[in-house]
């Protein structure tokens, strides 16, 4: 064989051996684009749940502001019932016994400017009875 066919020979296998190295490179490099492209969608994930986050805490800090509201108007009330009942004396309460309240009672409340609904409500005694007994007694209904 004669150099010359040798140098061919070894060109064509160098040839095929550098096509098989850059096919195998691209296939790499492809196998890395994939990568990046999961790393990329990961990173929106990740995103998207962090802005989830955000707005879920908003929401959160949101409804325990209005908690703290309705806490807040319960506390007045139960205030405001303490000393109504303060107000009526002990044995006070709203229950089909609160019906056998005396005139003085309806009358002290007609005297603190409450309407006979209230009153009524109150203590437990029909509306036209609370009408009559201040009408009686001779005092302006509020």
């Amino acid at each position: 064989m004669s150099p010359d066919k040798i140098l061919l020979y070894a060109q064509i296998v160098i040839q095929i051996f550098l096509v098989f190295l850059v096919v195998v490179l691209v296939l790499r490099d492809r196998r890395r684009s994939v990568s990046t492209q999961a790393l990329d969608n990961l990173k929106q994930l990740l995103e998207e749940t962090q802005k989830i986050n955000e707005e879920f805490a908003a929401a959160i800090q949101q409804k325990t502001s209005m908690v703290q509201r309705l806490m807040d108007e319960l506390d007045n009330r139960m205030q405001a019932a303490q000393n109504l009942k303060t107000v009526l004396g002990p044995g006070t309460s709203n229950t089909p016994a609160a019906k056998s309240r005396s005139t003085a009672d309806v009358l002290k409340l007609s005297k603190e400017g409450r309407d006979v609904l209230e009153i009524s409500r109150i203590t437990g005694i029909p509306v036209g009875e609370v009408h009559l007994m201040i009408k009686l007694a001779g005092q302006s209904e509020p």
